[in-house]
């Protein structure tokens, strides 16, 4: 039998834990054309269909991944139940991840048009409005009666309309009761209602749009959100009295520039840079930030600490934004890399 490396992650001990997603389910329709002629009837190119092809993004592709890394992984979200969804639920139900899904107005659709060499334009198909109050019931009385299965909860919040303040603040209120690790990635304006999660992780550009920091550098940027998303000290110091060390953290994903983690009040700035990785070789940057979320899960779940979490999220994203569209990536893989950077 072949002996790891000492440099090895443990995605082995993943096989007998639970992942759960809560949040927005997006699929990316892709449509692949090749190009025919110029038109005569005005200057554009004309184009054939070639293929198209269905892929798991937002909470999905998350759920995806964790699943790829080795967890029993669960989305919790919601789905339209019109005729044209028929297609995208049947997709669903081949997933290698389980789905519990309320009703919503509709699924939100990523239709991508694309020839073999390049992408050529999105059209977005969405409903961003809140789920009706019953469906959310539903669904908040599914995650508490089911969460003590789980080993984390993951919040995907691609502002969709599935995580409401109230349904966040429940769920995020259990899990520290049952000391469940959370870990956030969210694009959502309201982002205080992630009070109190373990670890929340924003794009460096939207985090400004967000907070309305348009003239602050990311440093400034992510000690505000992290003081604005760290639990109390005095709740932090009651909870360490009955044995539960709350630990919280932000990290701004910057592109090229790696990923800068504030994990402390006064001084707690880190700068992780990217691995593995050049420029010239990115293919793709869709759903790189969905594979680093389910990597950071892994890590808090692999009892790694927030820095060596970064690691492990920077691999997977180094490796995801070498391919077109949104996919995961192995244990193998990961680890090929990790015993890369530590020869």
């Amino acid at each position: 039998m072949e002996k790891k490396s000492t440099f090895d992650y443990d995605f082995d001990s993943l096989k007998n834990k639970k992942a759960m997603v809560v949040g927005d389910l997006i699929i990316d329709h892709y449509r692949f054309l090749k190009e025919k002629k110029l038109s005569p009837e005005a200057p554009v190119i004309v184009f054939t269909p070639v293929s198209e092809e269905i892929r798991a993004g937002g909470a999905a592709n998350v759920a995806n991944n964790l699943a790829a890394l080795g967890f029993q992984s669960e989305l919790f979200t919601a789905m339209g139940r019109h005729p044209k969804d028929e297609k995208f639920a049947n997709y669903m139900s081949s997933m290698p991840f389980d789905t519990f899904s309320v009703v919503k107005t509709e699924t939100t659709v990523k239709e991508r048009l694309a020839t073999s060499r390049q992408p050529l334009a999105r059209i977005d198909s969405q409903s961003i409005d809140s789920l009706d109050k019953k469906e959310e019931e539903i669904l908040f009385n599914e995650i508490a009666s089911r969460l003590k299965e789980f080993s984390v909860v993951v919040f995907s919040d691609y502002a969709q309309g599935v995580l409401s303040r109230e349904l966040v603040k429940k769920i995020i209120n259990e899990c520290i009761l049952q000391k469940i690790p959370t870990v956030v990635n969210s694009k959502s304006r309201d982002y205080v209602k992630y009070e109190c999660a373990n670890i929340s992780i924003f794009n460096h550009n939207e985090a400004r749009d967000i907070t309305g920091m348009a003239d602050f550098d990311d440093d400034s940027i992510a000690h505000f959100l992290y003081k604005s998303l760290d639990m109390h000290p005095d709740v932090k110091e009651k909870l360490r009295m009955d044995g539960f060390v709350f630990k919280t953290a932000v990290a701004l994903t910057r592109g090229p520039d790696g990923i800068l983690l504030c994990s402390d009040r006064k001084n707690g700035i880190t700068i992780h840079p990217v691995v593995d990785s050049r420029e010239d070789e990115v293919v793709d940057v869709t759903g790189a930030g969905d594979t680093l979320t389910a990597a950071v899960a892994a890590g808090i779940v692999l009892g790694l600490d927030f820095s060596q979490q970064m690691l492990m999220g920077n691999i997977a994203a180094s490796i995801v934004i070498k391919r077109r569209g949104t996919s995961c990536v192995s244990p193998e893989e990961i680890n090929k890399i990790k015993e890369k950077i530590n020869a």
